[in-house]
């Protein structure tokens, strides 16, 4: 299925958090619209934990861009990572259509990473695949800067 497309033609980058040290709290990306594509995956990068630091991360739902009625999509939450594992580690977040409280008029998301004891390294990359109409390129953050091949 497919096999003649570039991986870049099928899944796409469509929001995250760009690298940075994220103080104690939490950062959040925009509220994407999930209506426009079939799945999601959120790809959380943490580089270097802050002394004792820990990071949650879940999938939130709203039913507007604005966040109206947010709360979190059930069993999205990460294991909690903490930095006496290690540095440099990833966790993946897998999303469907069907995750979300559709009937409620739920459609949006975003990926929210709380940062507990210290500041530490982290991204996140929100990829979207198989998309309703045009390709992955064409439906890419503004924040992407190229696609080679």
């Amino acid at each position: 299925m497919f096999h003649n497309l570039n991986l870049s033609s099928r899944v796409g980058v469509i929001g995250g958090i760009s690298p940075r040290s994220a103080p104690v709290g939490t950062v959040t990306t925009a509220w994407l619209d999930l209506q426009a594509l079939f799945t999601v995956m959120a790809l959380i990068s943490i580089g270097a934990f802050g002394a004792n630091a820990t990071v949650d991360a879940q999938i939130e739902q709203a039913k507007d861009n604005a966040g109206t009625g947010a709360k979190a999509v059930p069993g999205s939450q990460i294991t909690q990572m903490v930095a006496a594992d290690g540095n440099d580690r990833q966790a993946q977040i897998n999303l469907r259509q069907e995750d979300l409280d559709r009937n409620a008029g739920y459609r949006f998301f975003r990926v929210s990473i709380t940062v507990a004891g210290a500041a530490t390294q982290l991204a996140v990359s929100v990829l979207g695949a198989d998309f309703r109409a045009g390709s992955a390129t064409q439906n890419a953050a503004a924040s992407v800067a190229q696609t080679v091949g």
